[in-house]
């Protein structure tokens, strides 16, 4: 997935009457900031919390608070950046 289409089947679209078009550099401060935001919610079980929180599980509630729940520290660690360093990488 990407801001390209190098990743679409681009016979496809041809045979189906489907238009494409490439912003190389649409959203790529946005795409950074939702990195980190990903990095963070995973950090703290954001996801798993939320949930629990919609179904009115207080007992998962709890343990968030007492801090049973898995997550790990960001501070210290280091951040590696896989693949090509395009627009957004870079």
């Amino acid at each position: 997935a990407g801001t390209g289409y190098n990743n679409i089947d681009l016979d496809a679209c041809r045979e189906k009457g489907i238009g494409l078009c490439n912003v190389p550099e649409y959203t790529t401060e946005a795409m950074g900031d939702y990195a980190i935001t990903l990095i963070l919610a995973l950090s703290c079980s954001l996801a798993p919390q939320m949930k629990a929180l919609a179904r009115g599980d207080r007992k998962y509630m709890h343990q968030c608070h007492l801090g049973t729940l898995h997550h790990f520290e960001i501070q210290g660690k280091t951040l590696g950046i896989i693949g090509g360093l395009g627009y957004i990488a870079s």
